[in-house]
């Protein structure tokens, strides 16, 4: 249903004006803005059930922000992305009564994650065109974004209740964790080829 609704909407746009070369790629990027508009709007729906959309939110900022720019493994599916990226979002929220009680777990993550971001990212999935120069780019905002969300949390653990450091520097690190699970995933792919 998403790929046949992204087509439908890359064909409207060829027709009027857009390049016909560009007809995949206007497809991609379709499908995957209507992956994260169904996922954020279950996510939440789930995180205002749950009472902790305060919480979502701000896994949600530092999530999104960094997993751009550092790219890792994707599901083979529309389906399964939503599915899976919904379990991961609501899992981390769910995890923050238990991880504010180790303060120690913000420092670890936030090493974890400037270490994959600077070592390891970005994890390039094999179907995605990119060059180079594009590469280096978003290896770049990559580490930019890592080091000021770095900064943004130590902040907020000095100035904010504990949660919301937690919270962030969760969403820091499940990127980052995806990122490594796509680095080698997608080595597999390539070697496959």
């Amino acid at each position: 249903m998403i790929s046949k609704a992204a087509a439908k909407w890359a064909d409207w746009l060829v027709t009027n004006g857009a390049e016909p070369e560009s007809r995949e790629i206007i497809i991609y990027g379709i499908e995957c803005a209507f992956n994260e508009i169904i996922a954020n709007l279950i996510v939440f729906a789930i995180a205002f059930i749950i009472k902790m959309p305060l919480e979502m939110l701000v896994w949600q900022v530092f999530w999104l922000a960094l997993r751009i720019n550092l790219g890792g493994q994707h599901a083979k599916s529309h389906f399964a992305c939503i599915v899976c990226s919904t379990l991961l979002a609501v899992v981390c929220v769910l995890l923050i009564p238990v991880i504010v009680l180790f303060p120690l777990l913000i420092l670890i993550e936030i090493l974890f994650s400037i270490s994959i971001a600077f070592f390891v990212a970005p994890s390039i999935h094999p179907n995605r065109l990119i060059s180079e120069g594009r590469i280096l780019k978003v290896k770049k905002r990559g580490r930019v974004i890592c080091i000021a969300e770095s900064v943004i949390i130590f902040v907020l653990y000095f100035t904010f209740p504990a949660w919301v450091a937690h919270v962030a520097t969760l969403g820091m690190f499940s990127a980052a964790v995806l990122c490594l699970i796509g680095k080698f995933t997608n080595k597999e792919k390539m070697a496959l080829r």
